[in-house]
Parts: structure tokens; C-alpha cells; sequence
């Protein structure tokens, strides 16, 4: 009666937990799937026992260069699975770290699987890697259009500069300097 008490307080946190968790067998057969992994991963009540990673190829793009199945029986291993948008779905990216659970009398043990849901963050990171070029393309447009024009001042292809012109160069200069550091100020409050 105790063990039992014991394995359903077991089954109450695994299923209660943000993470989805998934334990396989060496041959990557689910052993093990918690209520959140079954619902990230579209997992049917009725669908244990299936290869993990058949599965996750059919319905995702696994972010991962190599032999995925291969890398997680050889140790710990981190990839990404991304689902697009559709009608019925929402996009979902998935980061997963699969471990090895040693067994001292097999040998050889399963694999844990950890699934977190990194979409928001993903799609934050995109916004600010998006903002950050924007802003830096609309600063950087007009300076190399001035700095062009100064060169060709300096050059005299233009015509002929008078003396305050040439004290009036090192401005380019000044301003491709400013315009570094608020890009720099920019990426700076982004990544914060």
C-alpha cells in the first residue's frame, strides 16, 4: 500500500510538471510520457510504445545536424523542433535535453527527454534581432551617403573646397563614431 501511495505521488508530480518529460528505451520506444510532453507533442492516450524519433520527424522539423537517434544512446544531447502555424495549430518551438539514465544492473539505460516550450522566447529574440538590423540599416543608409559626399569633396571631384569645408572633414568622422555607439547603445538595451 505504501509503494503504491508512493508511485502515484510519483505520477502526480511528473504529470503536474511546465516541462514535458518523455523516458525511452534504447530501441528510442516511449516507456514513460507525461500528461504536458503528450500535449506539446500531440501524443494520443493510446500511442505508447511508439519510436520517438520516427515520431517527432513525422510531425516536426528537428533542428538538429547528425544521426539524432544515434547522438541520444551516446549521451546528452540538446535540439529544437518547430511546428509552423496552421488553421488548427498554433506555431510551437520546442527545445529538448535528453540525457541518459544510467542502470547499474542493465548497463545501458534509458533516455529522459525534457521539453520546454521556448516559442515566446524565440519569437522575442527574432523581434529584437529584426529591430536591431532595422534601426541599424536606417542609420547607417544616410551617414554612407554623407560620407560618400565628403570623400568626394576631400577628393576634389566635386570642385574645389574652401578652407572652412576642410575643417568641416573631420565631422564624417565624428559622426560614423556617434552613429557606432548608438548602435552599440541600441543592442545594448535590446539584450537587457
Amino acid at each position: 500500500r505504501l509503494l503504491l501511495n508512493e508511485k502515484e505521488k510519483f505520477y502526480h508530480v511528473i504529470n503536474n510538471m511546465d516541462n514535458g518529460m518523455i523516458v525511452f528505451d534504447q530501441n528510442m520506444k516511449i516507456t514513460l510520457v507525461n500528461d504536458r510532453a503528450r500535449e506539446l507533442l500531440a501524443i494520443g492516450p493510446h500511442e505508447e510504445k511508439i519510436d520517438f524519433v520516427n515520431y517527432i520527424c513525422r510531425r516536426f522539423n528537428v533542428i538538429y545536424d547528425g544521426d539524432l537517434a544515434y547522438a541520444m544512446k551516446s549521451g546528452p544531447v540538446a535540439f529544437d523542433l518547430e511546428r509552423p502555424e496552421t488553421d488548427d495549430t498554433r506555431a510551437l518551438i520546442l527545445e529538448v535535453r535528453s540525457h541518459i539514465i544510467k542502470n547499474p544492473m542493465k548497463g545501458a539505460g534509458e533516455i529522459l527527454a525534457i521539453l520546454t516550450d521556448v516559442t515566446e522566447e524565440r519569437k522575442e529574440e527574432l523581434s529584437k534581432q529584426n529591430f536591431f538590423s532595422l534601426i541599424s540599416h536606417k542609420l547607417r543608409t544616410p551617414i554612407t551617403v554623407i560620407q560618400g559626399t565628403v570623400a568626394l569633396l576631400q577628393e576634389g571631384i566635386i570642385g574645389p573646397i574652401t578652407d572652412k569645408q576642410k575643417d568641416n572633414r573631420h565631422s564624417s568622422c565624428r559622426i560614423n563614431r556617434d552613429q557606432n555607439y548608438l548602435i552599440f547603445l541600441s543592442l545594448r538595451t535590446i539584450n537587457n
